[in-house]
């Protein structure tokens, strides 16, 4: 064994180590790529499992290549897929987890943390409108997770022997056809099979057609086919729009339908009263919502909420005892076990980084941020939409945008391979989607100092792709 391995930790080469880190990320912040996407293969030869520990100074050449090759999302090109940029409070959340590695599933193994969960559930309950007497959630790593967690909770409420027997042959799911792939993966999962999820028509926008869903909840109950619920957008991940929500909620009340709003990307609006008065009315009217505090209050990957407006509903979820982790007969809001209403049973703490991403920024900073954001997009959309050779066919209702460029208007050029040329140059990062049957390139506004000028810089960039790669 090497003499350089310490265990447990050396607190003093972990100083080291975090000023190591601190000197490379202020380097980084220099460089102007985004990113740098060498080959698989390369990268993978670069960090065989080492047989022996590695010195301090070879811990070091290993940070320094693994910044040098990940996504810096720090940097105001960054434009790309829904997550936020960290501030200092998140970051410092992280490296005292990396460290403390408590779990959130236990009360002896996360006191702290699970009162800090509590507390942002209840905090994010209120944005919606509820309360912690009825109400209750918890935090999850991600919307995927969270989407699964909710439709369990559908089951469970809709069809009490779920648990035992599974649904009832023939039941469905109602959802926009823009819904994300992971309402389809969680049918899946809950063994009722992709066909069960029945996508209904948008608009040229994107926005759930009202009249498609009642017609389509009037044909389940004259075929005597159980609906176990509804799926609403509240920030559809290509376009960023909203389904009018309190129509949906209409019409799940009339059909007496579980009504789920995944919000994972627009519920971080809802600290915005004037933008949720405009996309979000109708929500306190929802089952549960799903809510990213990863896509919008400047915390890191992975940190969500799904929420619940009677507290049952979660509890009964999951449906199983595990009493060498020992329980409580308390409610879900009283109780300081988490594991028996999550998937995740050592579930690490993540809501200390989402805490301190809060307290770090503060709740009006945080709302200015995201009308900022909301506000620069509306600029963006503007400005593509003056030029000859850029178009967008969707306003921005959030801070997500599609464009497609072509250097004339009687002249296509694939948006894909742009996008892939963006990429391998590696000074901005963008998205690509695909949208009622047509491509388009996709951004996201996410960085406090992303400015008109930032958008001008990208727009060069890919004229200057566009000239290099001709007309489909």
């Amino acid at each position: 064994m090497s003499s350089t391995y310490k265990y447990p930790i050396n607190f003093e080469e972990l100083e080291k180590l975090y000023q190591i880190l601190a000197r490379e990320l202020s380097e980084r912040s220099n460089s102007e790529q985004i990113l740098n996407m060498e080959a698989l293969t390369d990268l993978r030869s670069q960090y065989q499992i080492a047989k022996d520990a590695l010195s301090l100074e070879e811990l070091k050449s290993k940070i320094q290549h693994y910044l040098k090759h990940s996504t810096w999302v720090q940097g105001e090109n960054f434009l790309g897929h829904q997550v936020a940029v960290p501030n200092i409070g998140s970051a410092i959340g992280d490296a005292c987890n990396g460290v403390i590695n408590n779990s959130a599933a236990v009360y002896d193994m996360g006191a702290a943390a699970i009162a800090i969960e509590k507390n942002l559930i209840d905090w994010s309950l209120n944005k919606i409108g509820w309360t912690s007497e009825n109400a209750s959630g918890i935090l999850t790593h991600g919307g995927s997770i969270a989407n699964l967690t909710a439709l369990l909770a559908a089951r469970a409420k809709k069809f009490p022997d779920s648990w035992k027997d599974g649904a009832p042959n023939g039941a469905l799911i109602f959802t926009s056809e823009i819904t994300h792939y992971c309402v389809k993966r969680a049918a899946a999962i809950l063994g009722m099979g992709e066909s069960s999820v029945n996508s209904i028509e948008t608009d040229e926008q994107g926005h759930l057609k009202i009249a498609a869903l009642e017609n389509a909840l009037q044909s389940a109950r004259k075929n005597h086919q159980p609906v176990m619920a509804v799926v609403a957008n509240a920030g559809a991940t290509a376009t960023g729009v909203f389904d009018p929500i309190s129509d949906i909620a209409a019409l799940c009340k009339s059909f007496d339908c579980y009504l789920h709003i995944d919000g994972a990307h627009g519920a971080n609006f809802l600290l915005c009263p004037g933008f949720r008065k405009k996309h979000l009315q109708g929500i306190e009217y929802a089952d549960s919502v799903v809510w990213d505090f990863h896509k919008g209050l400047q915390c890191s990957s992975l940190c969500a909420a799904v929420l619940f407006k009677d507290q049952s509903d979660l509890a009964n979820a999951f449906n199983q005892d595990a009493p060498y982790l020992s329980t409580s007969d308390k409610p879900v809001e009283d109780s300081e076990y988490l594991f028996p209403y999550t998937i995740e049973c050592t579930k690490p703490a993540i809501a200390f980084k989402a805490y301190l991403a809060i307290a770090s920024a503060g709740e009006s900073n945080l709302k200015n941020h995201l009308v900022n954001v909301i506000e620069r997009t509306q600029e963006y959309f503007s400005y593509l939409n003056e030029q000859l050779d850029f178009n967008c066919p969707i306003e921005p209702e959030t801070n997500i945008l599609l464009f497609k460029y072509s250097q004339t208007i009687s002249q296509r050029i694939s948006q894909r391979k742009i996008y892939n040329e963006v990429l391998k140059r590696g000074k901005f990062h963008i998205t690509f989607t695909e949208f009622k049957g047509e491509e388009f390139l996709r951004f996201t506004v996410t960085h406090p100092n992303s400015s008109l000028q930032t958008l001008q810089n990208l727009l060069q960039e890919i004229r200057s792709i566009g000239e290099s790669i001709g007309v489909d």
